[in-house]
């Protein structure tokens, strides 16, 4: 089993699209993002191979699973620390090629 460590400007920035979901859909919405981003965030611990390698912009080192439509969370794993550091939350509609490089 592997740790996983979340950076603080990925909690940053869910707060902000569950904010924006609920504006725009309610506050259910917003709660099931949240609740989403707590189960896909517990994944990677069992099985941190699972995440997709090649989405696009994103560094070959790093993995990512979506977690909601559009939203994914882009992951580093760390095999001598047996751990995967969650780094980036991104939306697939947009380019984010230049933040990853």
């Amino acid at each position: 089993m592997y740790k996983v460590a979340v950076d603080p400007k990925v909690e940053e920035e869910l707060l902000n699209f569950a904010i924006r979901c609920t504006i725009d859909h309610g506050m259910d919405c917003g709660e099931r993002m949240t609740q989403a981003f707590a189960h896909t965030v517990e994944l990677p611990a069992e099985y941190p191979q699972r995440g997709v390698q090649r989405l696009e912009y994103i560094p070959s080192a790093y993995r990512a699973v979506r977690f909601w439509k559009h939203k994914w969370l882009v992951y580093l794993i760390h095999e001598k620390e047996y751990t995967v550091y969650i780094d980036f939350l991104i939306d697939d509609r947009s380019n984010y090629g230049r933040l990853l490089k």
